[in-house]
């Protein structure tokens, strides 16, 4: 567990990084599979005032984490407030970040598709229209719309039905919109173990998920940013071993904890 011991927090925006060897840095980063872009927050202490000058609404902010050699993106997307407050002797910089790039859960559009069209193809349309960077398009079915589709109101909400028609979860990771089949994800090739990072036992639960109800397993570890929404990995200790998909969950800095928290459900 040696590697783990070295944590290293990476904060990028307007072409400048900051790094926890040299500051403060706290965060929570949420994710899950909902169409509801997540909105975490990062908090770096002491910057000094033409540092913080650089967060600004609108901007793109990179956030990595992990440890000596092992570090990856956690977070990528456009920050939508910033504010400073004391905090004892020391100044806190807070960045509220949306995990998209221009994009609000507010944008309508008014639109009629002909008759056959593939509901693929107005999806992609649809995000088109709206600047939305589509990452992965995999409905489990392309149902053709025979009578045409008219798309009035709230795009995303426009693009959750269409999808949640053909069997697909719809959500944002790192600035891009996902879009497939709930129980198909990203093959991470990890294995979670207590000596890569496990903390105590999975606990078990239940929930509804997409309609249906799931058992699965809520899972604490050291922070690793290859866990993130629709990760596939190993989940291995002595009351759980299995393959396994993450459905939410979040990374957290603060002066006690560097952890990853996710609950998973079977990814077969």
């Amino acid at each position: 567990m040696s590697e783990y011991f070295k944590r290293v927090i990476k904060v990028r925006t307007h072409n400048t990084t900051w790094t926890n060897d040299k500051l403060h840095i706290e965060f929570e980063v949420p994710f899950d599979d909902d169409h509801e872009p997540n909105r975490s927050t990062i908090r770096i202490y002491n910057l000094s005032h033409d540092s913080r000058a650089k967060f600004k609404r609108g901007n793109r902010l990179v956030l990595n984490a992990g440890y000596e050699g092992d570090v990856g993106v956690i977070l990528d997307g456009e920050i939508t407030r910033v504010r400073s407050e004391k905090v004892g002797p020391d100044r806190a910089t807070i960045i509220k970040v949306l995990d998209t790039h221009g994009i609000t859960s507010k944008k309508t559009i008014k639109k009629t598709y002909k008759q056959k069209t593939n509901t693929s193809t107005i999806i992609r349309d649809l995000a088109h229209a709206i600047g939305l960077k589509l990452k992965v398009l995999d409905l489990p079915r392309d149902k053709v719309q025979k009578k045409g589709y008219n798309v009035t109101g709230n795009v995303l909400d426009a693009i959750e039905r269409l999808a949640d028609d053909c069997g697909a979860s719809f959500y944002f990771s790192k600035g891009y919109l996902y879009i497939r089949d709930i129980r198909k994800g990203d093959n991470t090739k990890f294995t979670l173990t207590s000596s890569t990072g496990l903390i105590g036992s999975p606990d078990i639960f239940e929930k509804s998920y997409h309609g249906k109800t799931v058992k699965g397993f809520r899972v604490d570890a050291l922070l690793q940013h290859k866990v993130s929404t629709a990760s596939i990995l190993t989940l291995k200790c002595q009351t759980v071993v299995g393959k396994f998909r993450v459905i939410s969950g979040k990374h957290v800095a603060n002066k006690s904890d560097f952890q990853t928290q996710f609950d998973c459900i079977s990814s077969k």
